[in-house]
């Protein structure tokens, strides 16, 4: 296993440092990922030889920075050629490509990036995963985050707000009011 400050200070991973320094994400994604950031885990798989992971590792660690993601949640496991790691974890997770990116919820997987993102951005990428997450868990009626509630009382009536973001697009309001 691997971390961050490992292939930042580094002198063999130059590649990392400077990727990570020049990437631009988008920041309305960014905000994004950050509302969510409590609500799930990452397991990366990378080979510091593969072309890909040195253009997507930086790019994926500097999203995940902007976010406030706390990097102890991320776990980073260093793959040879024929995408074995130290021990089992490749083949456990059902790892065929480098580098690939497991998003998980409560030790499931919930999504997958491979090798390269599949739309412009891999914090793109990381929104859909989230979006996936979101969405599934609404229809379940549990939630990837707390509601936000109000209450209160104007003359004498008594209000409780409770609302909650279910994906980017779409937010629901529940108002309960009693008469005092």
């Amino acid at each position: 296993q691997m971390d961050m400050q490992q292939l930042a200070n580094d002198s063999a991973f130059s590649w990392f440092y400077t990727g990570v320094n020049k990437y631009k994400p988008n920041q309305q994604l960014i905000k994004y990922i950050s509302a969510y950031r409590d609500s799930f885990d990452v397991v990366v798989f990378a080979g510091t030889w593969c072309l890909d992971t040195r253009q997507w590792l930086p790019p994926f660690y500097r999203v995940m920075m902007a976010s406030s993601y706390p990097m102890d949640r991320i776990h980073l496991y260093g793959v040879d050629h024929d995408l074995h790691a130290l021990n089992d974890e490749a083949q456990n997770y059902h790892v065929t490509k480098t580098p690939t990116f497991l998003f998980l919820r409560k030790g499931k997987e919930i999504g997958r990036i491979e090798e390269q993102p599949k739309s412009t951005s891999i914090e793109s990428d990381i929104v859909s995963i989230i979006d996936k997450m979101v969405t599934e868990e609404s229809k379940k009626g549990t939630q990837a985050n707390n509601p936000t509630a109000w209450q209160g009382s104007v003359y004498g009536v008594n209000f409780l707000l409770m609302a909650a973001l279910i994906n980017r697009r779409h937010f629901l309001c529940l108002l309960v009011v009693t008469i005092a």
